[in-house]
């Protein structure tokens, strides 16, 4: 059993390799992103990029981050992180949800965020997880439908947003134990849900997202 499953991540880390490298006719360096966060009631939203090196290092169980366990995505960060020769992290927090910019753009936001704070070098080419292209992006791009499953370099990425992300609303709990953030991460669980109408919202509560819940509680 264990032979056939390491049999099988070895074939897919091979397939999201391969991808990686037919992706641009260049060969300009590689930039992962990919986001997390868009769904929460609560909680920031966090974009990561990263630079692997060169050849890809072997990461054969790496995939995309809902697949995985929180064991497994915490053993997995040392290990990216070890091999990347730069990362970025972009974040828009809660409090500035609910204005003019939309989720797409604010979305958008994150990513450019983690970019400027990444310090590429030049000649990057952006492999970004999802429909759309990154308008700031000036340079080579593509996204990619399911790209935390099909890239190696987005996988690394939803990794390091994911535990990152999970580790800041696991430390939010402690101040507001009442919401069960370190069970929810944020996300309209019955529980969590049930939380706000008791307790009424907290400063971590995007309140655009929480508005309709509000006006309906009577139907939980």
């Amino acid at each position: 059993m264990a032979g056939r499953a390491l049999e099988a991540a070895l074939s897919h880390f091979d397939a999201t390799v391969d991808f990686d490298r037919q992706a641009f006719s260049s060969t300009s360096i590689l930039v992962g992103m990919d986001e997390v966060g868009r769904g929460p009631l609560a909680g920031p939203l966090v974009a990561v990029c990263l630079v692997l090196s060169s050849p890809p290092p072997l990461l054969p169980f790496l995939r995309d981050s809902k697949k995985l366990s929180p064991a497994e995505r915490e053993s997995l960060v040392p290990r990216i992180k070890a091999v990347a020769s730069h990362v970025g992290f972009g974040i828009v927090e809660a409090e500035e949800f609910g204005g003019e910019t939309n989720l797409h753009h604010l979305t958008f936001l994150a990513m450019s965020r983690a970019l400027e704070s990444a310090e590429l070098p030049k000649s990057c080419s952006l492999l970004v997880d999802g429909k759309f292209p990154l308008p700031s992006w000036s340079g080579p791009q593509r996204a990619v439908i399911k790209g935390d499953d099909t890239s190696l370099r987005i996988a690394a990425a939803s990794i390091l947003a994911k535990v990152y992300r999970d580790a800041l609303m696991t430390e939010a709990c402690r101040t507001y134990p009442q919401y069960g953030f370190s069970r929810n991460v944020g996300y309209g669980t019955e529980e969590h849900r049930r939380a706000i109408l008791d307790h009424g919202p907290c400063p971590l509560h995007r309140r655009n997202f929480i508005r309709t819940l509000v006006s309906n509680q009577g139907k939980l």
